[in-house]
């Protein structure tokens, strides 16, 4: 830190920074980007649901992937960019599934910092288990994430509809 000597109209001096603390050793480091597969949110029921989820990142940034269910957040998994991943055991139902990617993923305020993007996906995400010949048919859901413009699968919304935990 450099310091600055200031006159105030009240004939006071401030030294402005000289009472800041020393910046902590590696504050310049960039962000750890996030793992792809790592789920950070997980409110599933183990052994509940036989759905699965299979993500696609084709866009440029990581994405972090939110499914919920009335506004209450399910399960949320972070999808590096160019990459996939899958997350299993999905209860039967209908779900929203919105996303958000972008650049300097912040865990503390879990949101990324910038070139930020929020989105919806237009139709719900339906998860249904039927019992069939030998065991059961289960949904396999795909979901793709691009980079740009929305397209007549997503929407783009305010970050106050994402859902919370």
């Amino acid at each position: 830190w450099s310091s600055d000597v200031c006159s105030s109209d009240l004939g006071r001096t401030y030294r402005w920074g000289s009472s800041l603390p020393a910046s902590p050793a590696g504050a310049s480091r960039p962000p750890a980007p996030l793992a792809n597969g790592a789920v950070l949110v997980d409110h599933r029921t183990p052994g509940q649901g036989d759905g699965q989820l299979e993500l696609q990142n084709q866009g440029t940034d990581a994405a972090v992937v939110m499914l919920s269910r009335a506004g209450a957040l399910m399960l949320s998994i972070a999808v590096a960019p160019g990459q996939s991943t899958t997350a299993d055991g999905i209860a039967d139902g209908d779900y929203e599934l919105d996303y958000t990617s972008g650049r300097d993923w912040d865990p503390n305020l879990a949101a990324f910092g910038r070139g930020c993007t929020f989105r919806r996906f237009t139709d719900p995400a339906s998860f249904q288990t039927t019992p069939a010949a030998g065991g059961v048919n289960y949904t396999v859901r795909t979901v793709v994430i691009n980079s740009g413009p929305a397209d007549a699968a997503t929407a783009d919304i305010p970050p106050s509809q994402l859902p919370h935990q």
